[in-house]
């Protein structure tokens, strides 16, 4: 009886040993991240792609050095935060940029994020680079001899010490109803290289500032959707498609972030669409052939942006100050004028605080739009300017210019007429010259039974006064146009009654009491 209970004891001993030896040999599987169920009704789940984690560096600090192999952590989930599985992602790739006051390619972008990333939790990943960080700079997209270093380009340089940018996009694809829609995700990390000390992140312009009109915003093919990946990319020298003899291709078009962007908003309003140059002597010459803004798109398809307008107030509504000549001008040579004068200055739309008040944030280097001018910026939206040639405007002239090394002495930030502020300062938003319209109504009442609502058939009483926005009277007499317009209910708003008011007939004010006029429609029955 004992040496049977102790032989079990034995085997149950050995039992234990085992199942220990196993768990030390080999960890516990990690598991599969459920699919996300879509339908044709439900909103794409989303991927929110978050780099968790850049090391790999054998420098001091642990800053990556030329040589180093860098291994990135990074998350990928819906928007509800379930975890997604990397493997049935139809796309993913990374690459790094840098350095972050002047971008340029560095590993150029890796394909096999999917087939060489190591899972290591459910929704979690490490990816770690098979290229070493190189010693040089490598080449910006399409490069030809079209751009070089006077545009920023440092192909075939050392690498510099500074902060650069790992940038991971990943998109899954759902087949609902036999459509396909695709479900990008964007994300980018800075990290130090060499001798930097503090990480030194880019941001002129956010995503918000673009949402703000493009609702959300998506690239080539709905693969890219954050301005952080376009900068890795989108580099100094970087070019537009190469191979005009397919009809593919635009060679000597730069795709420079800075330049691309103002250009596509400015389409319509670009001197070279309008067929404006600058002569030798630094005139203008409105004789140019006009050349369409067109670059090259998804899968080589080629967009004209020369009618795109920049769709904000007042530049929409109302162009820059005529310079000095116009008068001068043939009918045709003003309207070539009148559309650049159209361009879009309303600069902190995308350089300032997308919503004001609101909850997002202006942009924190937004201000380098002001501080930091550019041959490569300025030179974007007035491409008219040559730059082995004088520029005249306004009986001034701006000597040949072939670096950026002088163009802070001239135009600083603010202050004088040839500041980047008050150049692009619209006559409408300079409080000095318009200082804006306040309409308030201290009573609006029926005319009838006097019981304080509107009913069919009565009329409404308007009282109102019109100040500028310092609290000043405005007399009605001085304004151009005043229009009144009727609308209800609040819960579903439709037009009741438009018309304009007759300001001449509106007396002396400061407080102005009306009937509001109804138009009336007469259709003719004829001549006799």
């Amino acid at each position: 009886m004992n040496l049977r209970l102790g032989s079990s004891l034995w085997l149950l001993g050995l039992a234990v040993v085992a199942a220990c030896d196993s768990n030390n040999n080999s960890p516990p599987p990690i598991g599969i991240a459920p699919e996300p169920t879509v339908t044709a009704a439900d909103r794409l789940p989303g991927v929110d792609v978050e780099i968790t984690a850049v090391r790999g560096g054998s420098g001091p600090g642990g800053n990556l050095r030329v040589g180093d192999l860098l291994e990135v952590d990074f998350t990928l989930a819906t928007n509800d935060g379930d975890p997604l599985e990397l493997s049935m992602f139809a796309r993913g790739a990374i690459m790094v940029s840098g350095p972050t006051f002047n971008y340029q390619r560095v590993i150029e972008s890796q394909s096999d994020l999917i087939s060489a990333a190591t899972k290591i939790a459910l929704g979690k990943y490490r990816y770690r680079f098979r290229v070493p960080i190189p010693a040089a700079y490598a080449a910006p997209i399409n490069d030809t001899a079209s751009f070089g270093t006077a545009d920023g380009e440092m192909t075939g340089q050392a690498l510099l010490s500074g902060t650069y940018t790992v940038a991971i996009e990943a998109r899954k694809d759902y087949e609902i109803d036999s459509v396909l829609y695709r479900d990008p995700g964007n994300a980018t990390a800075d990290f130090l290289l060499g001798d930097a000390t503090a990480l030194e992140a880019r941001e002129v312009v956010t995503l918000a500032n673009c949402n703000q009109c493009h609702g959300e915003l998506n690239a080539h093919g709905n693969n890219r959707n954050k301005i952080t990946n376009c900068l890795a990319c989108h580099t100094s020298g970087a070019e537009d498609g190469n191979d005009p003899a397919s009809g593919n291709g635009t060679p000597g078009i730069t795709i420079d972030f800075k330049v691309m962007i103002h250009k596509i908003h400015a389409g319509a309003n670009l001197p070279s669409v309008n067929g404006v140059t600058t002569n030798p002597d630094g005139s203008r010459n409105y004789d140019a052939t006009p050349t369409p803004y067109v670059i090259q798109g998804y899968r080589s398809s080629l967009v004209d942006f020369s009618e795109v307008a920049f769709p904000v107030w007042p530049s929409l509504a109302a162009g820059m100050p005529r310079d000095a000549g116009y008068s001068a001008l043939s009918s045709s040579q003003r309207s070539q004028e009148n559309a650049m004068l159209a361009g879009p200055v309303a600069c902190a739309k995308c350089h300032g605080d997308p919503d004001d008040s609101g909850p997002a944030a202006a942009p924190a280097q937004g201000n380098l739009a002001y501080t930091q001018p550019s041959l490569q910026a300025c030179s974007s939206c007035h491409d008219d300017w040559v730059l082995d040639h004088p520029y005249t405007s306004n009986g001034s002239t701006m000597p040949i210019q072939r670096d950026n090394a002088a163009c802070k002495d001239c135009h600083r930030e603010s202050g004088t007429p040839l500041d980047v502020i008050d150049a692009h300062r619209h006559p409408l938003l300079d409080a000095a010259l318009a200082p804006g319209l306040v309409y308030d109504f201290p009573a609006i009442t029926d005319v009838g039974n006097g019981n304080s609502r509107f009913e069919v058939g009565e009329k409404i009483h308007v009282q109102m006064t019109i100040k500028d926005k310092n609290g000043n009277d405005v007399a009605a007499s001085s304004l151009l146009r005043l229009v009144s317009v009727l609308n209800g209910p609040t819960k579903n708003p439709v037009l009741l009654n438009y018309v304009r008011l007759d300001v001449a007939a509106m007396g002396s004010g400061p407080v102005y009491e009306f009937n509001l006029p109804t138009n009336y429609y007469y259709e003719s029955v004829g001549s006799s």
